[in-house]
């Protein structure tokens, strides 16, 4: 911890900025901005990395809070397979509890670096860089060695800092617009299998209705013609209700038309045959 303390003061007091941090910044927020879906926003992420510090291979692992599962996203010239690190692992723990870069070179994370020494090799990582917002892990970004050879700087390490926060709370917000994508969808879905119900009850009901009058009229001929008439109408119905699923947009959209009321209520009336009940008197009057 010294040495690091050290460096840094040797690198800001000694040496001339590697970077216009300004710039850096506001470089990112409109790349960043642009990204109109997560997916897209994890790339936009990438690109300005290995733009920035001009490394090759480029990793974002994503947290699932619900399992602990540290999950591969999005990579750079790295094997795009799914993969995933398990809540107990120590990196893992180390995100969960840190918010500094880990340096592989670092000899004070050789513990975790050797245990995960296959991982690191196959991943290419010189450098993790935790993704959080406040107190909740977001995920990762691995990084490679510098492709000039060089190591990374105490300047390199500040703004991987600044990128990682600004960062995490993009895909944070990703997320939970996703979510409420999801959410949404869901929401229509119930609706429309309420609408679908509230069909199917109606002609079951047409049905049901029929049956009950049939133990007594079956063999009289206006009833048959009822029945048939009925049964071809429920029929029609149905396909219609067929129909209008399969052509069902993706999102519930609710067409609002003026109806009236007076000649629905006889029609629906007509169809389920309501006014050849005995002693039903009904009236379709309405003011």
């Amino acid at each position: 911890e010294l040495r690091k303390r050290l460096k840094r003061f040797v690198n800001v007091h000694f040496y001339r900025y590697k970077y216009d941090y300004r710039l850096e910044w506001n470089e990112f927020i409109q790349k960043i901005s642009d990204a109109h879906d997560l997916s897209n926003l994890l790339l936009k992420i990438i690109e300005m990395i290995t733009e920035t510090f001009w490394v090759n291979q480029v990793s974002i692992w994503l947290y699932n809070e619900r399992n602990g599962d540290l999950c591969f996203s999005k990579s750079r010239n790295l094997p795009k397979k799914s993969e995933l690190l398990r809540k107990e692992s120590p990196l893992v723990q180390y995100l969960l509890h840190h918010s500094a870069p880990l340096d592989s070179k670092d000899p004070d994370v050789r513990n975790i670096v050797s245990t995960h020494g296959d991982f690191f090799k196959r991943f290419q990582i010189a450098m993790v860089v935790p993704l959080r917002t406040g107190d909740c892990l977001e995920g990762m970004i691995t990084l490679s060695d510098v492709m000039m050879g060089e190591e990374y700087s105490e300047e390199d390490y500040e703004l991987l800092k600044i990128i990682a926060r600004q960062a995490a709370g993009a895909i944070s917000n990703a997320q939970f617009i996703e979510e409420m994508a999801v959410t949404k969808e869901t929401e229509s879905f119930h609706k429309i299998s309420s609408f679908l119900v509230h069909d199917m009850k109606n002609l079951v009901s047409s049905i049901s209705l029929v049956l009950q009058n049939a133990e007594g009229n079956i063999e009289k001929p206006e009833f048959q013609k009822d029945l048939l008439t009925t049964l071809l109408n429920t029929v029609e119905k149905m396909k219609d209700l067929i129909e209008k699923l399969s052509t069902l947009p993706k999102e519930l959209e609710i067409k609002k038309i003026p109806v009236d009321i007076n000649q629905l209520i006889t029609e629906v009336l007509d169809s389920t045959k309501a006014g050849t009940i005995k002693g039903l008197e009904l009236s379709t009057d309405l003011n």
